[in-house]
């Protein structure tokens, strides 16, 4: 991803499949001219031999819909995410020995690198606090209602590997997998943008009608402004 053109964005998932295997998930996605785009990702293609693969155009809203069938109603889900810079040695390994020790075969570790456009956004023209080249680690415990017996061990499963790649993290994280737990990710999330969204919070929800993606709403000086 290093040499990857602004066009390409790329989310590499770890799942499992129905007999037990641990896979890599690779979704590219080209925003792009079509003939340049097919050059790179028939160099993905190269990378090793698919098992299965699916390619082709769409558009915007049906790229969002082919994430509905892994979006399942009553599933328990408990995540973590890290913001990285590099993706050192060691640090694939700590990932690689979590897949080995899922508690859940249902639980998912993703990556994904932010690059091109969204680095070029200026920072306070979103909430969005960081605009460098970066990746996200999405790190996602999941398993049945049946299976609550076990919830502890899943959870400690996520906790772990989010405590073992604290020293190659760099502040902040992913906004949608921030609970209220997260205090100091979510300040570094938005970054200088905090107090703006907090504002806009303060304004448009005050009673935390929305609240999937936590925003504090600590009493400020600018409260009364």
């Amino acid at each position: 991803m290093k040499t990857a053109p602004d066009e390409l964005f790329v989310l590499v998932q770890v799942i499992e499949t129905p007999d037990g295997k641990s896979t890599l998930n690779i979704a590219p996605n080209w925003f792009g001219d079509p003939e340049k785009g097919q050059l790179v990702i028939d160099r993905i293609r190269k990378l090793g031999t698919p098992l299965r693969e699916q390619i082709s155009q769409t558009n915007m809203k049906s790229l969002l819909e082919s994430f509905a069938p892994f979006i399942i109603n009553g599933r328990r889900i408990y995540a973590k995410t890290r913001w990285l810079t590099e993706l050192h040695p060691d640090l694939t390994a700590i990932i690689a020995d979590a897949v080995n020790h899922k508690t859940s075969p249902l639980s998912v570790i993703g990556l994904m690198e932010i690059h091109g456009a969204a680095t070029t956004v200026p920072l306070a023209d979103t909430a969005f606090g960081l605009r460098e080249r970066h990746f996200v680690l999405l790190i996602g415990s999941e398993w049945t209602l049946d299976d609550d017996a076990q919830a502890d061990s899943h959870r400690k499963w996520t906790d772990d590997l989010y405590e073992k790649t604290a020293r190659y993290s760099i502040p902040g994280g992913y906004a949608n997998l921030l609970g209220k737990g997260d205090q100091e990710q979510i300040a570094h999330a938005y970054g200088s943008n905090l107090e703006k969204v907090q504002l806009l919070k303060k304004k448009f929800d005050p009673d935390g009608v929305f609240s999937a993606i936590h925003v504090p709403l600590e009493t400020d000086d600018h409260s009364s402004k």
